[in-house]
Protein backbone atom coordinates (compact mmCIF):
# COMPACT_ATOMS: atom_id res chain seq x y z
CA UNK A 1 0.00 0.00 0.00
CA UNK A 2 2.86 2.37 0.87
CA UNK A 3 4.44 1.79 -2.54
CA UNK A 4 1.14 2.26 -4.33
CA UNK A 5 0.53 5.72 -2.87
CA UNK A 6 3.68 7.30 -4.39
CA UNK A 7 2.79 5.73 -7.74
CA UNK A 8 -0.71 7.21 -7.53
CA UNK A 9 0.77 10.59 -6.62
CA UNK A 10 3.20 10.45 -9.53
CA UNK A 11 0.40 9.52 -11.92
CA UNK A 12 -1.77 12.37 -10.63
CA UNK A 13 1.11 14.84 -10.96
CA UNK A 14 1.83 13.65 -14.50
CA UNK A 15 -1.83 14.06 -15.46
CA UNK A 16 -1.95 17.56 -14.00
CA UNK A 17 1.26 18.50 -15.87
CA UNK A 18 -0.30 17.25 -19.10
CA UNK A 19 -3.42 19.30 -18.45
CA UNK A 20 -1.37 22.39 -17.59
CA UNK A 21 0.55 22.05 -20.85
CA UNK A 22 -2.72 21.70 -22.78
CA UNK A 23 -4.13 24.80 -21.07
CA UNK A 24 -1.03 26.78 -22.03
CA UNK A 25 -1.27 25.58 -25.63
CA UNK A 26 -4.95 26.51 -25.81
CA UNK A 27 -4.26 29.96 -24.35
CA UNK A 28 -1.55 30.65 -26.94
CA UNK A 29 -3.79 29.51 -29.81
CA UNK A 30 -6.69 31.66 -28.60
CA UNK A 31 -4.52 34.74 -28.18
CA UNK A 32 -3.15 34.39 -31.71
CA UNK A 33 -6.53 33.73 -33.35
CA UNK A 34 -8.34 36.49 -31.47
CA UNK A 35 -5.50 38.91 -32.10
CA UNK A 36 -5.44 38.05 -35.81
CA UNK A 37 -9.22 38.43 -36.10
CA UNK A 38 -9.01 41.83 -34.42
CA UNK A 39 -6.22 42.81 -36.78
CA UNK A 40 -8.30 41.88 -39.83
CA UNK A 41 -11.20 43.94 -38.49
CA UNK A 42 -8.92 46.94 -37.92
CA UNK A 43 -7.52 46.55 -41.44
CA UNK A 44 -11.03 46.59 -42.89
CA UNK A 45 -11.89 49.73 -40.93
CA UNK A 46 -8.76 51.45 -42.22
CA UNK A 47 -9.69 50.47 -45.78
CA UNK A 48 -13.21 51.82 -45.32
CA UNK A 49 -11.76 55.08 -44.01
CA UNK A 50 -9.47 55.29 -47.05
CA UNK A 51 -12.41 54.79 -49.41
CA UNK A 52 -14.37 57.48 -47.58
CA UNK A 53 -11.42 59.83 -48.04
CA UNK A 54 -11.28 59.02 -51.76
CA UNK A 55 -15.01 59.70 -52.07
CA UNK A 56 -14.61 62.97 -50.18
CA UNK A 57 -11.93 64.05 -52.66
CA UNK A 58 -14.20 63.21 -55.57
CA UNK A 59 -17.08 65.05 -53.92
CA UNK A 60 -14.97 68.19 -53.40
CA UNK A 61 -13.77 68.14 -57.01
CA UNK A 62 -17.34 67.72 -58.24
CA UNK A 63 -18.62 70.53 -55.99
CA UNK A 64 -15.86 72.89 -57.14
CA UNK A 65 -16.72 72.18 -60.79
CA UNK A 66 -20.38 72.89 -60.11
CA UNK A 67 -19.46 76.12 -58.32
CA UNK A 68 -17.62 77.34 -61.40
CA UNK A 69 -20.84 77.24 -63.42
CA UNK A 70 -23.04 78.48 -60.61
CA UNK A 71 -24.56 75.10 -59.68
CA UNK A 72 -23.05 75.04 -56.19
CA UNK A 73 -22.65 77.76 -53.59
CA UNK A 74 -19.50 78.84 -51.81
CA UNK A 75 -20.90 77.35 -48.61
CA UNK A 76 -21.26 73.96 -50.27
CA UNK A 77 -17.63 74.15 -51.39
CA UNK A 78 -16.52 74.96 -47.83
CA UNK A 79 -18.57 72.08 -46.47
CA UNK A 80 -17.03 69.71 -49.03
CA UNK A 81 -13.54 70.85 -48.02
CA UNK A 82 -14.37 70.33 -44.35
CA UNK A 83 -15.69 66.85 -45.13
CA UNK A 84 -12.45 66.05 -46.96
CA UNK A 85 -10.32 67.16 -44.01
CA UNK A 86 -12.41 65.14 -41.60
CA UNK A 87 -12.23 62.07 -43.84
CA UNK A 88 -8.47 62.43 -44.21
CA UNK A 89 -7.97 62.71 -40.45
CA UNK A 90 -10.18 59.66 -39.87
CA UNK A 91 -8.29 57.66 -42.48
CA UNK A 92 -4.85 58.60 -41.14
CA UNK A 93 -5.92 57.72 -37.60
CA UNK A 94 -7.35 54.35 -38.68
CA UNK A 95 -4.26 53.63 -40.79
CA UNK A 96 -1.86 54.47 -37.95
CA UNK A 97 -3.88 52.42 -35.46
CA UNK A 98 -3.82 49.44 -37.80
CA UNK A 99 -0.08 49.67 -38.41
CA UNK A 100 0.65 49.92 -34.69
CA UNK A 101 -1.64 46.98 -33.90
CA UNK A 102 -0.12 44.94 -36.70
CA UNK A 103 3.42 45.60 -35.48
CA UNK A 104 2.53 44.62 -31.91
CA UNK A 105 0.83 41.45 -33.11
CA UNK A 106 3.77 40.21 -35.17
CA UNK A 107 6.32 41.07 -32.50
CA UNK A 108 4.47 40.02 -29.33
CA UNK A 109 2.33 37.13 -30.58
CA UNK A 110 4.51 35.65 -33.32
CA UNK A 111 7.96 36.90 -32.34
CA UNK A 112 8.59 38.28 -35.83
CA UNK A 113 10.45 41.50 -36.51
CA UNK A 114 9.48 41.70 -40.17
CA UNK A 115 5.78 42.06 -40.87
CA UNK A 116 3.85 39.85 -43.27
CA UNK A 117 0.80 40.43 -45.42
CA UNK A 118 -2.43 39.39 -43.78
CA UNK A 119 -4.34 36.44 -45.21
CA UNK A 120 -8.14 36.88 -45.03
CA UNK A 121 -10.05 34.37 -42.92
CA UNK A 122 -13.02 32.87 -44.70
CA UNK A 123 -15.31 30.87 -42.42
CA UNK A 124 -17.99 28.52 -43.72
CA UNK A 125 -20.91 30.07 -41.87
CA UNK A 126 -23.32 27.16 -42.15
CA UNK A 127 -20.70 24.60 -41.13
CA UNK A 128 -19.66 26.72 -38.16
CA UNK A 129 -23.23 27.18 -36.95
CA UNK A 130 -23.91 23.46 -37.28
CA UNK A 131 -20.71 22.54 -35.42
CA UNK A 132 -21.51 24.93 -32.58
CA UNK A 133 -25.09 23.71 -32.26
CA UNK A 134 -24.01 20.06 -32.13
CA UNK A 135 -21.32 20.89 -29.59
CA UNK A 136 -23.80 22.63 -27.30
CA UNK A 137 -26.29 19.76 -27.58
CA UNK A 138 -23.69 17.25 -26.40
CA UNK A 139 -22.30 19.45 -23.64
CA UNK A 140 -22.84 18.09 -20.11
CA UNK A 141 -22.21 21.14 -17.96
CA UNK A 142 -22.11 19.39 -14.58
CA UNK A 143 -19.72 16.73 -15.85
CA UNK A 144 -17.53 19.51 -17.26
CA UNK A 145 -17.57 21.25 -13.87
CA UNK A 146 -16.23 18.09 -12.21
CA UNK A 147 -13.40 17.94 -14.76
CA UNK A 148 -12.35 21.57 -14.25
CA UNK A 149 -8.77 21.95 -13.03
CA UNK A 150 -9.71 23.91 -9.91
CA UNK A 151 -12.32 21.30 -8.97
CA UNK A 152 -9.88 18.44 -9.51
CA UNK A 153 -7.31 20.20 -7.33
CA UNK A 154 -9.90 20.79 -4.60
CA UNK A 155 -10.92 17.12 -4.73
CA UNK A 156 -7.30 16.09 -4.32
CA UNK A 157 -6.90 18.29 -1.24
CA UNK A 158 -10.10 16.88 0.24
CA UNK A 159 -8.88 13.32 -0.28
CA UNK A 160 -5.57 14.17 1.39
CA UNK A 161 -7.36 15.76 4.36
CA UNK A 162 -9.67 12.75 4.71
CA UNK A 163 -6.72 10.37 4.56
CA UNK A 164 -4.91 12.29 7.30
CA UNK A 165 -8.01 12.17 9.48
CA UNK A 166 -8.42 8.42 8.96
CA UNK A 167 -4.79 7.80 9.91
CA UNK A 168 -5.20 9.76 13.13
CA UNK A 169 -8.42 7.95 13.98
CA UNK A 170 -6.79 4.56 13.39
CA UNK A 171 -3.95 5.48 15.75
CA UNK A 172 -6.45 5.25 18.63
CA UNK A 173 -6.94 1.53 18.01
CA UNK A 174 -4.92 -1.00 20.04
CA UNK A 175 -2.01 -2.73 18.33
CA UNK A 176 -1.38 -6.45 18.70
CA UNK A 177 1.94 -8.28 18.32
CA UNK A 178 1.99 -12.07 17.81
CA UNK A 179 5.22 -14.08 18.30
CA UNK A 180 5.76 -17.78 17.56
CA UNK A 181 8.86 -19.38 19.15
CA UNK A 182 10.20 -22.89 19.79
CA UNK A 183 11.84 -24.30 22.91
CA UNK A 184 12.52 -27.49 24.83
CA UNK A 185 8.83 -28.02 25.36
CA UNK A 186 7.87 -27.36 21.75
CA UNK A 187 6.25 -24.44 19.96
CA UNK A 188 5.14 -21.45 21.93
CA UNK A 189 2.70 -18.75 20.83
CA UNK A 190 2.67 -15.42 22.61
CA UNK A 191 0.97 -12.14 21.91
CA UNK A 192 1.05 -8.60 23.20
CA UNK A 193 -1.77 -6.06 23.12
CA UNK A 194 -0.79 -2.40 23.39
CA UNK A 195 -3.15 0.49 23.97
CA UNK A 196 -1.79 4.00 24.32
CA UNK A 197 -4.05 5.82 26.77
CA UNK A 198 -1.71 8.71 27.48
CA UNK A 199 -1.83 10.94 24.39
CA UNK A 200 -3.67 14.13 25.43
CA UNK A 201 -2.59 15.94 22.24
CA UNK A 202 -4.15 13.28 20.02
CA UNK A 203 -7.71 14.54 20.52
CA UNK A 204 -6.62 18.01 19.47
CA UNK A 205 -4.90 16.57 16.40
CA UNK A 206 -8.05 14.71 15.41
CA UNK A 207 -10.15 17.81 15.90
CA UNK A 208 -7.75 19.84 13.77
CA UNK A 209 -7.89 17.18 11.05
CA UNK A 210 -11.69 17.29 11.14
CA UNK A 211 -11.58 21.06 10.70
CA UNK A 212 -9.24 20.65 7.74
CA UNK A 213 -11.65 18.16 6.14
CA UNK A 214 -14.53 20.61 6.58
CA UNK A 215 -12.45 23.43 5.11
CA UNK A 216 -11.50 21.23 2.15
CA UNK A 217 -15.17 20.39 1.56
CA UNK A 218 -16.05 24.09 1.53
CA UNK A 219 -13.17 24.78 -0.86
CA UNK A 220 -14.47 22.07 -3.16
CA UNK A 221 -17.95 23.61 -3.24
CA UNK A 222 -16.43 27.04 -3.90
CA UNK A 223 -14.34 25.61 -6.74
CA UNK A 224 -17.42 23.98 -8.25
CA UNK A 225 -19.39 27.22 -8.08
CA UNK A 226 -16.52 29.17 -9.65
CA UNK A 227 -16.04 26.62 -12.45
CA UNK A 228 -19.78 26.51 -13.13
CA UNK A 229 -19.98 30.30 -13.34
CA UNK A 230 -16.99 30.43 -15.68
CA UNK A 231 -18.40 27.79 -18.00
CA UNK A 232 -21.86 29.38 -18.01
CA UNK A 233 -20.29 32.68 -19.02
CA UNK A 234 -18.49 30.98 -21.91
CA UNK A 235 -21.68 29.19 -22.99
CA UNK A 236 -23.64 32.45 -22.89
CA UNK A 237 -20.98 34.13 -25.03
CA UNK A 238 -21.34 31.36 -27.60
CA UNK A 239 -25.15 31.59 -27.55
CA UNK A 240 -25.04 35.37 -27.98
CA UNK A 241 -22.63 35.13 -30.91
CA UNK A 242 -24.69 32.30 -32.41
CA UNK A 243 -27.91 34.33 -32.28
CA UNK A 244 -26.18 37.34 -33.84
CA UNK A 245 -24.97 35.18 -36.70
CA UNK A 246 -28.34 33.49 -37.18
CA UNK A 247 -29.91 36.95 -37.73
CA UNK A 248 -27.56 37.69 -40.61
CA UNK A 249 -29.57 36.13 -43.48
CA UNK A 250 -32.59 38.30 -42.70
CA UNK A 251 -30.43 41.38 -42.27
CA UNK A 252 -28.66 40.67 -45.57
CA UNK A 253 -32.04 40.43 -47.29
CA UNK A 254 -33.05 43.76 -45.77
CA UNK A 255 -29.86 45.44 -46.99
CA UNK A 256 -30.37 44.02 -50.49
CA UNK A 257 -33.86 45.54 -50.63
CA UNK A 258 -32.64 48.84 -49.25
CA UNK A 259 -29.88 48.94 -51.85
CA UNK A 260 -32.35 48.33 -54.67
CA UNK A 261 -34.62 51.11 -53.38
CA UNK A 262 -31.70 53.51 -52.88
CA UNK A 263 -30.35 52.79 -56.37
CA UNK A 264 -33.69 53.53 -58.00
CA UNK A 265 -34.05 56.74 -56.01
CA UNK A 266 -30.53 57.76 -57.01
CA UNK A 267 -31.18 57.03 -60.69
CA UNK A 268 -34.40 59.02 -60.45
CA UNK A 269 -32.53 61.99 -59.00
CA UNK A 270 -34.24 61.77 -55.60
CA UNK A 271 -31.00 60.83 -53.84
CA UNK A 272 -27.94 62.98 -54.31
CA UNK A 273 -24.59 61.49 -55.23
CA UNK A 274 -23.33 62.14 -51.70
CA UNK A 275 -26.33 60.36 -50.19
CA UNK A 276 -25.85 57.39 -52.51
CA UNK A 277 -22.18 57.16 -51.53
CA UNK A 278 -23.09 57.34 -47.86
CA UNK A 279 -25.49 54.45 -48.33
CA UNK A 280 -22.85 52.34 -50.09
CA UNK A 281 -20.40 53.10 -47.28
CA UNK A 282 -22.98 52.01 -44.70
CA UNK A 283 -23.61 48.78 -46.57
CA UNK A 284 -19.90 48.06 -46.80
CA UNK A 285 -19.63 48.59 -43.06
CA UNK A 286 -22.44 46.07 -42.56
CA UNK A 287 -20.66 43.51 -44.75
CA UNK A 288 -17.57 43.90 -42.58
CA UNK A 289 -19.72 43.53 -39.48
CA UNK A 290 -21.05 40.26 -40.91
CA UNK A 291 -17.50 38.93 -41.21
CA UNK A 292 -16.77 40.12 -37.68
CA UNK A 293 -19.79 38.19 -36.40
CA UNK A 294 -18.53 35.00 -38.03
CA UNK A 295 -15.13 35.42 -36.40
CA UNK A 296 -16.79 36.36 -33.10
CA UNK A 297 -18.69 33.06 -33.06
CA UNK A 298 -15.56 31.13 -33.98
CA UNK A 299 -13.63 32.89 -31.22
CA UNK A 300 -16.36 32.21 -28.63
CA UNK A 301 -16.59 28.57 -29.74
CA UNK A 302 -12.85 28.01 -29.40
CA UNK A 303 -12.81 29.86 -26.09
CA UNK A 304 -15.48 27.50 -24.75
CA UNK A 305 -13.42 24.50 -25.84
CA UNK A 306 -10.43 25.95 -24.00
CA UNK A 307 -12.50 26.60 -20.87
CA UNK A 308 -13.56 22.95 -20.98
CA UNK A 309 -9.85 22.06 -21.19
CA UNK A 310 -10.38 20.27 -24.48
CA UNK A 311 -8.15 20.56 -27.55
CA UNK A 312 -8.98 23.77 -29.40
CA UNK A 313 -10.34 22.79 -32.83
CA UNK A 314 -8.84 25.68 -34.79
CA UNK A 315 -7.20 24.01 -37.78
CA UNK A 316 -10.55 23.01 -39.30
CA UNK A 317 -11.50 26.68 -39.67
CA UNK A 318 -8.25 28.10 -41.00
CA UNK A 319 -7.71 28.67 -44.74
Amino acid sequence: MAAAEPLETLAANAEESRRALARTRNAVILNVIQGYAGLLSQQAKAEQARKSWEKAKESLASTEEKAKVGLASELEVLQARLSLIQAQLAWEQARDDFQAQKQRFFQEQLGLVEERDLVPLSVDREALVQAVQEFLEKLDLEAAVEEASEVRAAKQKLQEAQKSLEQLQRSWLPTATVELTTGPTGWRLSWTLRLDLFAPERAAQVRMAEVQVTAAQLSLETARASARQKLLREVNNVLSALKALERLPLEEERWALEEEIARRRYEAGILSEAEWRDFLASKEAFLQEAKDRELALLSAYLSLQAALERPVDWEAWMP
